[in-house]
């Protein structure tokens, strides 16, 4: 799923973060230099928006061939996101 950018072009299509905490997905972000954008979400370097997601219910926002980062899951939410498609990517 693409966005728009305030310019109206296309930018990178939208990720997902997911942590047991959010404060570890916070670090997580801050490691890799994101920025805040937004409430519960980071804007990464090459313009990509990632959407943190807490509820296993939020896995509907997920597509097919969607990434997800993952620092930490629980088991309720990696299998509601295995049957949406979303292409989990593990991170320590």
């Amino acid at each position: 799923m693409g966005i728009l950018s305030t310019t109206g072009g296309e930018m990178a299509s939208d990720e997902f973060i997911i942590g047991v905490s959010r404060a570890r997905v916070d670090d997580h972000a801050r490691e890799k230099g994101w920025q805040a954008w937004g409430r519960g979400s980071w804007q990464k370097l090459d313009g990509t928006i990632v959407h943190y997601l807490h509820f296993p219910e939020q896995a509907v926002a997920v597509d097919r061939g969607d990434k997800v980062h993952a620092v930490g899951i629980r088991l309720e939410m990696e299998i509601a996101l295995k049957q949406r498609g979303g292409i989990i990517i593990w991170h320590e």
